[in-house]
């Protein structure tokens, strides 16, 4: 070898002798610290990994379904394809064949509420022109009734005229 270079490697050792004696000695003092600080980040760090675990759980699920997101993939893609060629298909024979139909159906105009009400007083006047009977009065008694059942004895009395 050398002996320039062996000298430079002589003189290079002895200059970083002190920084890797220093370091050691660092790493000596520094290490019961770190041990002391680990054991108390120990709970956190679990904490951490269990958080972790929790957050990428559903994608390990997940990925044990890929087969099956394939074909189901796969699948619709082909429904979609067949559904689109059988749509272009049908429209160009109902068009070659002269199928579409041409006349429209008109559609019937729909009532404003106005006119349901003109319609209704119209009809209700029409009912109410031979058909008027005159009030009757009942007595006390009769509106009791025999059992004392409120509102559950009296008759519910409905319209005749009921759009429903």
């Amino acid at each position: 070898m050398n002996q320039y270079l062996r000298l430079a490697l002589a003189a290079l050792y002895y200059i970083s002798l002190p920084v890797w004696i220093t370091i050691i000695w660092l790493y000596k003092v520094i290490k019961p610290l770190y041990h002391v600080l680990v054991f108390f980040a120990l709970p956190f760090i679990y904490l951490g990994r269990f958080m972790l675990f929790l957050i990428s759980w559903p994608f390990f699920v997940l990925a044990k379904f890929e087969t099956l997101y394939i074909y189901i993939g796969v699948a619709s893609l082909v429904g979609i394809a067949t559904g689109t060629v059988i749509y272009g298909i049908l429209q160009i024979l109902s068009s070659a064949l002269h199928l579409e139909s041409e006349e429209s159906t008109p559609e019937m105009p729909k009532r404003t509420v106005a006119s349901y009400r003109a319609a209704r007083r119209k009809r209700k006047e029409q009912n109410s022109i031979g058909t008027a009977s005159p009030p009757v009065y009942i007595t006390k008694s009769e509106r009791e009734g025999s059992t004392p059942l409120g509102l559950l004895s009296q008759t519910i009395l409905e319209e005749n005229d009921s759009d429903f």
